[in-house]
């Protein structure tokens, strides 16, 4: 069996029932099932409607990765290989994951549901957050600067602990900046 794949298509596979090859280039899968991604390479592939929930990453290297309407919930992206780590999330659930002291930066985050998801040592400078719930969202001692918040909501970074320099916010979520402060605004 071979172990690299490029420019292959997968679908309505469950790989915990089938095996994984040692490198994907530019593949794609729909609807597929992941249960322990133990140093596979993922290079330029696009991951649709799959389901990598409560999934091991041990070792996994994603280079410019694509996930559109993914379940994530659960993930440690800081369990993956370091270098060259790159992806975008797109109407994906990442409840509960992890990116703890992931070099991110200009990772797009949009219509995703980031409800406690642990950012603490990220370094995230110029990522979007398009329309992301970010509801009990850990960020401490991330690099936010340059980030676009918007149209983010639910968020609560403290910026005495972060560095937030031009980053982006609108008037009507901005109240997520002083949450820390435990201040009232009538």
């Amino acid at each position: 069996m071979s172990k690299f794949s490029s420019d292959t298509t997968y679908k309505d596979l469950d790989f915990s029932e089938n095996e994984l090859l040692q490198e994907y280039d530019n593949c794609t899968f729909i609807n597929c099932t992941f249960n322990n991604v133990s140093s596979v390479i993922f290079e330029g592939c696009t991951f649709n409607a799959c389901d990598f929930s409560n999934c091991k990453l041990d070792n996994t290297s994603f280079k410019e990765a694509v996930f559109q309407d993914c379940k994530l919930i659960g993930l440690h992206f800081d369990d993956c290989k370091e270098f060259l780590l790159s992806f975008s999330f797109e109407n994906c659930n990442l409840q509960f994951s992890t990116f703890f002291s992931c070099n991110i930066p200009e990772t797009t985050f949009k219509n995703c549901n980031l409800t406690d998801v642990d950012f603490t040592d990220v370094k995230l400078a110029k990522s979007e957050f398009i329309n992301c719930n970010l509801n009990s969202a850990i960020f401490d001692n991330c690099n936010l600067q340059h980030c676009d918040f918007t149209t983010a909501y639910n968020f609560s970074i403290n910026p005495t602990n972060n560095k937030v320099s031009k980053a982006k916010f609108s008037k009507g979520n901005s109240f997520g900046l002083l949450d820390s402060f435990n201040i009232i605004i009538d």
